[in-house]
């Protein structure tokens, strides 16, 4: 199938690299605590946003969160292996990968719930290393038994506190192992003291227990915490598991807050303007612990040299893209100019940031008004007499005419949640290449049907069409309806799938492309690989995809936007609310700029019946009205 191109005003905006610092609202709860105060606030943030992938949903996760040019990135070995290379038998290294339990099942009593799949502290690994390893503590090794391909180490450990057998990886990981078992056990506050988990672990959440860290447990996690701080890799991990899992590390994010909890800062009142994010810029040129945050001003966000592309647009209509502008230590007013050949079409609002509404981080909108054809690009400097200029490269491109959505009505995957679920939509487990046959005895095995995707579309045909569910709006979430007009339900906690005459609520979401259909009694829907069905299931089994049709006008209700927005229609009257300031543009569908409003936290227009661009901080979606 070809693709499709969208050249209305605002929709081509092309994103432009950023490190994805974690949001100043999200461990704004741990300003000013301390001891077990500030634990507590740690442990309600890696809490927050947590979803179960369930121990079989691991497997796909890795793909996100653990890859390195199309293979899995192992940490125990030196080897890469393709996905579909798990384990069953192994005789050697590389023949295979699987789940690892960083800190030993064993040491809980076992099982593959909670904490026994938390992408966290599962990772995966070589099946022989792994075997190897076995369910000893992590350690460093004085005379090893054991040397894996890529250094890792079995052997009598070498560090007081512990004399028996340890497993030791190489430098270059001990720093991520020692964080995700420390932001792992701030989240599950486990009890991880069965066998040698005595030697590293008490159970006792409270500053006289250490937070759960035995002595030997400590001088260990903390050695190598220190030794080897957060890299790349481990940014971008966090990054993908938040997107897969829906959580972020503490201690990843801003490194300090092991001392503030178990070292050299104990004790001591938390401050998040004293710490480095490891996602600030100037983070690896720093110490490296995170503690050493810098006096001298500076401009955090953006960085020297980026690039903004506004996007494009038609010649007559507007287009608007927001950057953040962030600072430490100031104390004077930044001033933003634009300069160069094309600087004539471009404009920002506003021109001026204080020092205040820098150091909070203060959106600015680029705004991009062409009175001819062509491409166009501008420097866009910001200044101050208290730092080097930043100087960043803005470039658009403005056309007479615009390509649209050719009406075919194929079925596109759902990324984000939409402002409205309603429509029709394909059921699909993406790794099988295939959907539910809604058209067929559903309630019976296999009730699949094979597709083909290709760049996340799946062509209409008479057959795929035939296999798609309606999902309806409903009181209290939404119902899915069969082309016979029943309705999907579940009707007990163990794999099933019934058929009802009446509709039955599900409550639905989306985050990454992976789609949660949960009915009444939590059940939810997956797929099945051994039996080849789609059914309700507690727990396990593989997660699922809503490919969704689209109209022949191509509209589409993917929601880009933050996910503390809110976002709808009634009455034909359009409403965004949110509780932060935000800069809106609504265009009509040739364009068109209707509105634009800058710091807002509640924006209303009725409207006629329609299709229109909705442009929320930089993002942009269809938006219909009935």
């Amino acid at each position: 199938m070809k693709k499709h191109i969208i050249a209305l005003a605002g929709l081509l905006f092309a994103a432009f690299p950023l490190l994805a610092q974690p949001s100043a609202s999200h461990y704004s709860a741990l300003n000013g605590t301390s001891g077990a105060s500030l634990f507590e606030a740690v442990h309600s943030a890696a809490c927050s946003g947590y979803h179960s992938l369930g121990y079989d949903g691991l497997y796909n996760a890795y793909k996100k969160t653990d890859s390195r040019n199309g293979q899995i990135w192992d940490m125990y070995s030196d080897c890469s292996f393709p996905y579909t290379k798990k384990c069953g038998n192994y005789s050697k290294e590389c023949d295979c990968y699987n789940r690892e339990h960083s800190v030993p099942q064993s040491w809980w009593g076992k099982g593959t719930s909670n904490q026994g799949c938390d992408i966290f502290i599962v990772v995966p690994t070589d099946g022989k290393v792994n075997g190897m390893r076995s369910n000893y503590p992590f350690g460093e090794v004085g005379s090893a038994t054991y040397t894996s391909a890529n250094g890792s180490k079995v052997g009598s450990s070498s560090m007081s506190g512990y004399s028996g057998r340890v497993f030791e990886p190489i430098d270059e990981y001990k720093g991520d192992f020692a964080r995700g078992i420390l932001g792992a056990m701030a989240k599950w506050k486990g009890k991880w003291t069965q066998a040698d988990g005595s030697k590293v672990f008490n159970g006792n959440y409270t500053a006289a227990g250490n937070f759960g860290l035995a002595p030997y447990g400590m001088a260990l996690l903390l050695k190598w915490h220190r030794q080897d701080p957060v890299s790349q890799k481990e940014r971008d991990r966090n990054n993908a598991i938040e997107n897969t899992q829906g959580n972020r590390n503490p201690f990843i994010d801003y490194p300090c807050l092991v001392e503030y909890i178990w070292g050299t800062h104990k004790g001591e009142r938390f401050d998040l303007s004293q710490v480095v994010s490891a996602y600030d810029p100037s983070f690896d040129s720093s110490d490296q612990s995170g503690c050493s945050c810098s006096t001298e001003p500076r401009l955090t966000q953006p960085a020297q040299g980026e690039t903004v592309n506004v996007g494009g647009v038609l010649l007559g209509s507007t287009a608007t893209e927001t950057i953040t502008v962030r600072g430490a230590n100031l104390t004077q007013t930044l001033a933003l100019s634009l300069s160069g050949a094309d600087s004539r079409y471009f404009s920002v609002s506003p021109a001026s940031v204080t020092a205040l509404q820098a150091m909070e981080g203060q959106p600015v909108a680029i705004i991009y008004t062409p009175t001819e054809e062509g491409s166009h690009s501008a420097q866009l400097t910001i200044a101050s007499p208290e730092f080097a200029s930043v100087v960043l490269t803005v470039t658009a491109k403005a056309t007479e005419k615009s390509e649209t959505l050719d009406p075919d009505g194929d079925y596109v995957k759902l990324m984000k949640a939409p402002v409205d679920y309603a429509g029709t939509y394909l059921i699909v487990y993406d790794d099988g290449n295939v959907c539910l046959d809604a058209a067929g005895n559903v309630t019976k095995t296999p009730n699949r049907k094979s597709v083909n995707i290709t760049g996340n579309t799946i062509a209409s045909t008479e057959e795929v069409d035939a296999s798609a569910v309606e999902i309806v709006a409903v009181s209290g979430g939404y119902a899915l309806k069969l082309p016979a007009g029943d309705y999907l339900g579940s009707s007990g906690s163990k794999g099933n799938i019934t058929l009802y005459d009446e509709p039955q609520v599900n409550t639905i979401s989306v985050l990454n492309g992976t789609a949660t259909v949960a009915a009444a009694n939590g059940t939810v829907l997956r797929y099945n690989t051994s039996a080849n069905c789609f059914r309700y299931y507690q727990d396990g089994q593989q997660a699922v995809s809503l490919y969704r049709k689209e109209s022949a006008s191509g509209s589409s209700t993917e929601n880009t936007f933050d996910e503390e927005m809110i976002c709808r229609i009634a009455a034909g009257k359009l409403t965004v609310e949110n509780n932060k300031p935000m800069l809106i543009a609504l265009y009509d569908v040739m364009g068109r700029l209707l509105e634009q409003k800058n710091g807002v936290t509640c924006y209303e227009r009725t409207l006629p019946q329609g299709l229109y661009l909705l442009r929320v901080n930089g993002n942009t979606q269809r938006v219909l009205v009935p």
